[in-house]
């Protein structure tokens, strides 16, 4: 009997209120038609919004019985579509070493929503340390930083751009991660790859800077934060804030007199921005040149 004219047999059970037997008919077809097939659809439907436990362990028995991996994934993210993300997230991770990126991926977007965070992060740890995908290790990321796991969400990030090292999106949140755990030569390095393939980001010159300063390179922050600027005006934003920084990456440098005079030429085209005011009469005052400073105050 065709597929179609044996759904049509299980409705009809159904509307006699033989649920037993049109689940047990749906269960044979679901077996051969696979996780997202239609007898799968209408099995679930019969089920309801919340399946019972021997539905889902069902479920569960079709992920492990499966031959091929990507039938296994498949079934996999079809139990923690219909509540048993739990018992998905858990046969993954018991199988890590074999875990495909489409589970390792389903892991990441499941792990935080789980009731026992200790072994969800637990998981979260194990699959970062073996997962190769990209996907997969940017998902682990963003899991690990909700779990507030920062060397975790390090490693996986670290993954991330070896397995993709000219993507920008990772690099970046590669350079994040690495300055979360002290790591600032790699967060310099990384944010630095990043700006050059983003060279009209300018709040990403804006993080180099910092990253810069962090590992006290500063004659290199101020050229950043130099270039953050031209970016901003390019743009019509604001500058102030980029041209600031830049001076005060030049007088930890020891460049003052080349700090003062940034600052005296943003009070000069700004006069009215009480920030560059301030920022340019804190700076005469620390030169010792308290007069300047008056005058430039009252100006």
């Amino acid at each position: 009997m065709p597929e179609r004219e044996r759904l049509e047999v299980a409705d009809a059970l159904v509307a006699q209120g033989r649920r037993d037997d049109a689940e047990r008919l749906l269960r044979a077809l679901a077996k051969r038609g696979g996780a997202y097939s239609t007898p799968t659809d209408r099995l679930v439907y019969l089920w309801g919004p919340r399946p019972p436990v021997p539905a889902l362990s069902w479920v569960a028995a079709r992920a492990k019985e499966s031959k091929a991996p990507e039938e296994r994934s498949e079934w996999l993210r079809r139990l923690a579509e219909i509540g048993g993300a739990a018992t998905a997230f858990a046969m993954i991770v018991q199988n890590a070493a074999a875990a495909t990126p489409a589970e390792a991926l389903l892991a990441a977007e499941t792990a935080p929503g789980l009731p026992d965070r200790a072994m969800a992060l637990a998981g979260v740890r194990r699959l970062a340390e073996i997962t190769r995908d990209p996907r997969a290790l940017t998902a682990l990321g963003d899991a690990a930083e909700t779990f507030g796991d920062k060397q975790t969400a390090y490693l996986a990030r670290a993954g991330a751009v070896r397995a993709q090292p000219n993507d920008a999106a990772a690099l970046r949140a590669y350079g994040f991660a690495a300055a979360s755990v002290g790591r600032k030569a790699e967060a310099y390095d990384a944010l630095q790859r990043y700006v050059r393939l983003r060279p009209n980001d300018a709040e990403a010159s804006m993080d180099l800077g910092y990253a810069a300063m962090e590992a006290r390179r500063f004659a290199d922050a101020a050229a950043t934060f130099t270039a953050a600027a031209r970016a901003f005006r390019q743009a019509r934003r604001d500058e102030t804030p980029a041209r600031l920084a830049a001076a005060d990456a030049l007088r930890q440098a020891g460049q003052t007199d080349a700090a003062l005079s940034a600052l005296a030429a943003l009070d000069r085209e700004r006069p009215s921005d009480p920030r560059a005011r301030a920022a340019y009469v804190e700076a005469l005052l620390n030169a010792g040149k308290p007069e300047e400073a008056r005058r430039a105050l009252n100006r």
